[in-house]
């Protein structure tokens, strides 16, 4: 590329290299004039890739206390394969020092040749002056999404934003508030207007405000999660919710937001609903109750869905565990000592064969996700981590984490053998009949490997804590070993 220099003397340019930089300063203009783009808009081109995960994080209005820094997340979200993190950051102002370049430097120079190019250049001047008004209107009007994204964010202190370097390619946080505006301008026609809420898990959610008065939540994924998953699950989401059935309305999407996509969804208050005691035999029964009402509705779309399977019940067959879901788990640099869970882990591999009914079913179906009035669930989220699996696989995973929340400090502790067999009795009684032979044999096998599992997970960040205290589930393993293979 050809350089103008800034000296007195002048080069000059065919017409055709001039409509070619001006063309490329006004594609530059209108990236900002449409949608204030950040990162991901130029991801392909301009930035490099890494593979990471996240755990669970959460902010509000007033500020929410999530899990921090030493309260690891464990298997409470849904499993990812990995995700591209985009690392460049500041797009904006490197496409402003783009455009400030060609058009005063450039075109300035350029002006000299020929009666149409002072003019150019006053519109382009014009133009770019335009796109930073906007820009500074957009960031007044979005101060207090910017602070609640802002609060969430430093929750964490020194730890990567993993989760919102994925989805949106910055952990800036008006970066992130324009994008998540430019989503609402876009597909639901109106602007932020105040955040409720923000956290993440494996994506980012938000809550917000729009200035047509709706309350909506907009959901944005990874760049792993395809299209046309997301497509299903917003399908099976909306049958669901058709029925009665505790699930939030779909409102729109899969759209892009960001370097991935998102689903806008129906502003639920649960304020006044506050979390139920999932240790209690009442609630417990009411949570089996409630995912066995979800497979049993869902029947008639298991043969057409495109659902993938629940990572813990299909582990890949070369090694003994799946890629942990955050990067904060190294299994490989914490192996020292974790003889005790591979071992469980080991058997219930060995013994989990297909089995029953494959069935349709929420795959983190847990306390910190379910809303009660009374023991009436009324309200469940988290509904990416559908999955089309064996049912008593389904009944296994869920009974291992069924009491967990992650999001309170502490966490309530891991269920106890005898509470687990309780949750796969009351799945069985609303089922009106029992797993027997290779079903229970397949339920007790997607239990333990799950326990086992979550307490390697534990194990990365802190081997003899999660050995020795009580009600985690690397003590759960350690005192019951391979008799949670009989849940």
């Amino acid at each position: 590329m050809t350089f103008i220099s800034s000296s007195p003397r002048k080069q000059s340019l065919t017409r055709e290299q001039l409509i070619a930089q001006v063309q490329r300063l006004r594609a530059g203009i209108r990236e900002h004039r449409d949608g204030d783009h950040i990162a991901g808009a130029h991801s392909e081109r301009a930035l490099l890739t890494r593979s990471t995960e996240a755990g669970k994080r959460a902010s509000a209005a007033p500020v929410r206390v999530g899990r921090r820094v030493n309260s690891p997340p464990q298997f409470g979200q849904r499993l990812e394969k990995r995700a591209s993190v985009h690392a460049a950051q500041n797009v904006h102002a490197k496409e402003q020092m783009r455009a400030s370049s060609l058009s005063g430097g450039r075109l300035r120079s350029q002006g000299q040749g020929s009666s149409l190019r002072p003019k150019a250049a006053m519109q382009s001047r014009h133009r770019r002056r335009t796109v930073l008004e906007t820009n500074t209107v957009v960031d007044e009007r979005l101060v207090q999404p910017t602070r609640v994204i802002a609060a969430h964010l430093a929750e964490w202190g020194s730890a990567p934003a993993y989760v919102e370097l994925a989805v949106f390619g910055t952990d800036e946080p008006r970066a992130i508030a324009r994008e998540i505006d430019r989503f609402c301008r876009t597909y639901l026609g109106a602007e932020v207007a105040e955040a409720l809420f923000h956290q993440s898990s494996v994506g980012s959610v938000a809550g917000v405000q729009l200035d047509d008065g709706r309350r909506v939540v907009i959901k944005g994924h990874q760049p792993s999660r395809s299209v046309p998953f997301l497509r299903e699950v917003a399908r099976v989401q909306m049958y669901i919710a058709s029925l009665g059935l505790p699930a939030p309305r779909v409102l729109g999407g899969p759209a892009p937001l960001g370097l991935g996509n998102a689903v806008a969804e129906a502003f639920i208050d649960t304020a006044m609903l506050p979390r139920s005691e999932p240790h209690q035999p009442d609630v417990r029964r009411a949570m089996a109750a409630s995912l066995y009402a979800i497979v049993a509705a869902c029947r008639p779309l298991v043969a057409g869905s495109s659902l993938p399977r629940h990572l813990l019940a299909d582990p890949p067959l070369a090694r003994l565990w799946p890629t942990p879901h955050s990067r904060l788990f190294d299994f490989e640099a914490t192996a020292g000592g974790s003889d005790y869970i591979d071992a469980v882990a080991r058997e219930a591999r060995r013994l989990m064969r297909p089995a029953g009914e494959l069935v349709i079913g929420h795959g983190d179906w847990r306390a910190e996700h379910v809303r009660f009035k009374g023991s009436v669930p009324v309200v469940a989220f988290d509904w990416d981590s559908l999955c089309r699996e064996y049912e008593p696989a389904l009944v296994g995973c869920t009974a291992h984490a069924f009491c967990a929340d992650w999001s309170t400090s502490p966490p309530p502790p891991a269920p106890t053998l005898d509470e687990a067999r309780a949750f796969v009795a009351h799945y069985e009684s609303a089922r009106g009949k029992p797993f027997r032979g290779p079903e229970r044999r397949l339920c007790g096998a997607a239990f333990a490997y799950a326990c086992a599992y979550t307490a390697r997970c534990g194990h990365a960040i802190d081997a003899t804590a999660e050995r020795e205290h009580p009600g985690s589930f690397g003590a759960l393993v350690a005192r019951e070993g391979l008799r949670l293979l009989e849940v």
